[in-house]
């Protein structure tokens, strides 16, 4: 869930764009202390720098679209999660029940992140070859059912023990749904 997220960020942040920034910094100090004695070694300093600088913004930008699809902020929830279907490679079908809506970007997130969570344990877990969600938008409130015709599980009675059983994904959408204030019920 959303720690998850958080411990993939931050590593990444630290491996990638931290060592890359103070990588860049060391080849513009070296490039200051050529610029006497080495001219021609600074413009080669320079350009790597340059170089390690749009490496560096161009990894930023993936990270953010991980974050936040741009597809969920430009278009919203439901154009977002067919375009996640379609990756997806399992047959998937998409109903809506009510006035379908725009919701503030916190709850898109976490339902588009739900639906994403959901696909991969269908597919990964179940190993079905149908699902199918359901939207059902209310006046103050929304409903999402994910179904498959996967291999099911043992159900435990108290859900926060999802996770000794290795059910990290449930858990995930658990946490997500507890962060909305929603409920979850989860059947086999």
């Amino acid at each position: 869930g959303h720690d998850a997220d958080r411990l993939r960020i931050a590593r990444e942040l630290h491996d990638d764009t931290i060592q890359s920034l103070v990588a860049i910094s060391q080849s513009i100090d070296m490039a200051k202390a050529w610029v006497t004695t080495m001219p021609d070694r600074v413009s080669e300093m320079l350009q790597l720098a340059r170089e390690q600088s749009v490496d560096t913004v161009n990894s930023l930008r993936r990270l953010i679209e991980d974050l936040r699809p741009p597809a969920l902020e430009e278009l919203g929830l439901i154009p977002a999660v067919k375009m996640q279907i379609e990756q997806c490679n399992v047959a998937t079908t998409v109903t809506i029940k009510g006035k379908q809506r725009r919701l503030d970007d916190y709850r898109e997130l976490a339902l588009f992140r739900i639906v994403q969570e959901g696909l991969n344990n269908a597919k990964r877990h179940a190993n079905a070859s149908e699902i199918e969600l359901a939207f059902d938008y209310q006046l103050d409130s929304i409903s999402l059912v994910i179904q498959d015709n996967g291999q099911g599980f043992d159900v435990p009675n108290y859900l926060p023990n999802l996770a000794d059983d290795g059910h990290y994904g449930l858990m995930g959408i658990r946490e997500r749904v507890h962060q909305l204030g929603g409920t979850l019920s989860v059947e086999s």
